[in-house]
């Protein structure tokens, strides 16, 4: 049976991982003037438990986008690379450490460790949340947001439905009323007279993104390239491979590859040979033919054996 893991003030491993450690790593590089900022999502650790939070957080001091940003790719043209994350798994409500405590003084501290510098965000549902936002306040080159939310309070609305407010969502319930910490839970206002490219893929045959990419069309933004990807898990809009080389593609790309695809349904095997080589593409495209259905994974599984 697995152990209570509460995400609140009460759960003495999270609150001393909040208060007593950084939650954020610098990594040096030195060959642009490209800053990327890497945000964790709520899957940082997964399931909550004791075991899980010791082994990911405490022991590999984990974070998300850490082998893709490793690339050569990446690497080739970063000249600095910042990751943060949320060990309360609540959006960033209160920031990642108990001096960095919300999400504008993270945008602050951010902006100094960036100061100069060409920013690119980066982060997969609630670390694309966060990546809009920083990206909007730190005047980005370029966001790129997989699956993020753009209001919480549809978050909110399931999570009390699924009785889990005060277990996962009780910082996030808590702070609902307070201005300084609710003005971020409906993020579509920031893209009004924004100009920031915001790439963002979502799986279109999943109803949260669905739910979430409605809320964004009412805003009406123009600075959002809104790649629908043939894909109903929610965060799963790419293959793994592809990342790196979307990551550092120049812009105007990314902006020509969407208006070739602008209003349809865009399958992850032929997006796929935008980004990578023909050989590359080809054994993603296999791979995921194989992924997807059980009878070659046995072929797959009998022919390594022999």
């Amino acid at each position: 049976m697995l152990d209570e893991f509460w995400l609140d003030e009460e759960n003495k491993l999270l609150k001393d991982q909040y208060e007593n450690k950084n939650n954020y790593y610098i990594h040096e590089v030195g060959k642009s003037n490209i800053c990327y900022i890497f945000c964790s999502s709520n899957g940082i650790y997964y399931p909550n438990t004791t075991e899980t939070f010791l082994k990911t957080i405490v022991e590999k001091d984990r974070y998300e986008w850490w082998n893709i940003s490793n690339s050569d790719e990446i690497l080739e043209s970063a000249g600095k690379i910042i990751y943060v994350r949320d060990v309360y798994k609540q959006y960033y409500v209160k920031g990642i450490n108990g001096s960095i405590d919300s999400i504008e003084k993270l945008c602050e501290f951010l902006k100094e460790l960036g100061n100069g510098m060409q920013i690119r965000t980066c982060g997969i549902s609630s670390g694309g949340y966060l990546a809009v936002i920083l990206g909007v306040y730190l005047q980005a080159e370029c966001v790129f947001d997989f699956g993020g939310q753009w209001s919480l309070y549809e978050s909110l609305r399931e999570a009390k439905e699924d009785n889990q407010l005060e277990k996962s969502y009780c910082f996030l319930h808590r702070y609902r009323n307070v201005e300084k910490y609710s003005r971020f839970y409906d993020i579509t206002g920031l893209m009004k007279n924004n100009k920031i490219p915001i790439m963002y893929f979502y799986s279109a045959l999943n109803e949260e993104d669905k739910i979430q990419t409605r809320l964004l069309e009412e805003a009406e933004p123009s600075n959002v390239y809104c790649f629908a990807m043939k894909s109903s898990e929610h965060g799963y809009t790419l293959f793994n491979n592809c990342y790196k080389n979307v990551l550092s593609c120049p812009v105007q790309k990314l902006i020509q590859i969407h208006s070739k695809y602008k209003n349809n349904i865009i399958s992850l095997r032929k997006i796929c040979f935008h980004f990578m080589n023909a050989s590359g593409a080809t054994w993603e495209c296999i791979n995921d033919v194989i992924r997807c259905h059980k009878s070659l994974q046995r072929v797959v599984r009998l022919f390594r054996k022999n």
